[in-house]
C-alpha cells in the first residue's frame, strides 16, 4: 500500500499580487472558480481519512479568503500539520499575524521574496510597496511564535544580480530554509518572456555565489527545477533528491489542483525532460533533467553536459 506523504490543496487562484513570472497566468484565474468553503473542508477531510499528515495550502494567495481563519483553524482540529505558502501580505497586520498564530501554533510558512531591492520585489509582484508588507508580515509571523519558515525565489533577468544579497537578507528575517527555482515559462512568465528570461549560464555564477553564502551563514538553501550538471559542486543541493527520497519510500505527494487531482511523482516527468547526451551522465538515474519548455523552445545555451 503506498502511503501519502504529503497533500497540496489549491484552495483558489485569486491573488493580491500579479507576479510577472506567475505560472497560473491571468487566463487561469478566469478560467477556474476559487473552491468554496465545503470543498476544502472537504478536502482536508479526505486528507485526515487518509495517511497523510501534512497539507500545503496554496494558492493564488490562500490569506486573501474571508474564510482564511475558518480553514486553518478546520485543518488544526483534524489534526494535520499546515504549511502554508503566501507572499505574507496579509500578516504586515499585526492582528493577523497574531491571530493565525493563535489558531496553529505549529504553522509552517513558505514565503515567496525574490529580491531584497525593494523595487525589484515590487516589479516582480506587480504591486508598489509588496516589499515592505511581505517584510513586516514575515516579520509579525516570527514575533508571534512562528518557527518553521522557509522562502522561495524565482530566477529571472530582474533579480539575478541580487541573488546573494537576497540570501543574507533572507537568512536576517530568520528563513531557515531557502529555495532558489528555475523559472517555468508558463503563465505570466510566458507573457513577459522579453523582460524576465535569462539563459542559465547568464546567472550560474550568481546561482553558486547564492548558494555559497547561504551555507556558510548556515541557512539550509535548496535548487528547484536545474539539471544536476548545471549546479557542480552543488548538485547536493537539488530539492529532487528530497523527492526521490519519499518516492523511494513508497510514498506520494498530491496535488488537489483545481481542474484535477495529481500525483506528483507521475506528474514530474511529464514536465521535464532530458537530452539524448544524457544517458550518459552519472546522474542519468537520479536527475529529471530541466523544464520540458527549455529544450522544445530552444532555451539553453549548452549548459547541459553529461558529467561523467
Amino acid at each position: 500500500m503506498v502511503d501519502i506523504e504529503c497533500q497540496n490543496i489549491t484552495l483558489g487562484y485569486s491573488c493580491n499580487n500579479n507576479c510577472l513570472h506567475c505560472v497560473i497566468g491571468y487566463g487561469a484565474r478566469k478560467l477556474y472558480p476559487d473552491r468554496s468553503t465545503s470543498e476544502i473542508k472537504s478536502l482536508l477531510d479526505a486528507s485526515h481519512d487518509s495517511s497523510a499528515k501534512k497539507v500545503i495550502l496554496i494558492g493564488g494567495e490562500a490569506t486573501i479568503r474571508p474564510d482564511f481563519f475558518e480553514i486553518l483553524e478546520y485543518a488544526k482540529k483534524l489534526g494535520l500539520t499546515v504549511c502554508l505558502e503566501t507572499n505574507a501580505r496579509a500578516f504586515c497586520s499585526e492582528h493577523f499575524a497574531r491571530k493565525a498564530m493563535s489558531i496553529d501554533p505549529d504553522l509552517e510558512v513558505m514565503a515567496s521574496f525574490h529580491s531584497n531591492v525593494p523595487e525589484i520585489q515590487d516589479l516582480l509582484a506587480g504591486v508598489k510597496g509588496s516589499f515592505y508588507q511581505s517584510r513586516k508580515g514575515i516579520l509579525n509571523l516570527k514575533k508571534y511564535g512562528l518557527r518553521k519558515l522557509s522562502a522561495d525565489t524565482v530566477i529571472s533577468r530582474l533579480n539575478y544580480k541580487t541573488l546573494s544579497d537576497t540570501a543574507g537578507f533572507l537568512k536576517n528575517l530568520g528563513v531557515d530554509e531557502s529555495y532558489l527555482t528555475l523559472m517555468r515559462i508558463e503563465g505570466n512568465s510566458r507573457t513577459n518572456f522579453k523582460e524576465l528570461f535569462i539563459p542559465i549560464k547568464d546567472f550560474q555564477e550568481n546561482l553558486f555565489d547564492a548558494l555559497d553564502l547561504a551555507e556558510r551563514k548556515g541557512m539550509m538553501v535548496n535548487t528547484y527545477g536545474f539539471p544536476y550538471c548545471t549546479l557542480g559542486k552543488h548538485c547536493r543541493c537539488a530539492a529532487e533528491r528530497k523527492l526521490l527520497r519519499i518516492f523511494r519510500e513508497n510514498k506520494q505527494h498530491i496535488f488537489n489542483e483545481l481542474c484535477q487531482r495529481i500525483d506528483w511523482q507521475k506528474e514530474r516527468p511529464s514536465i521535464k525532460a532530458k537530452l539524448k547526451s544524457c544517458k550518459s551522465c552519472r546522474h542519468f538515474g537520479i536527475c529529471e533533467g530541466i523544464w520540458r519548455e527549455y529544450i522544445e523552445e530552444g532555451l539553453l545555451c549548452g549548459e547541459i553536459n553529461p558529467v561523467v
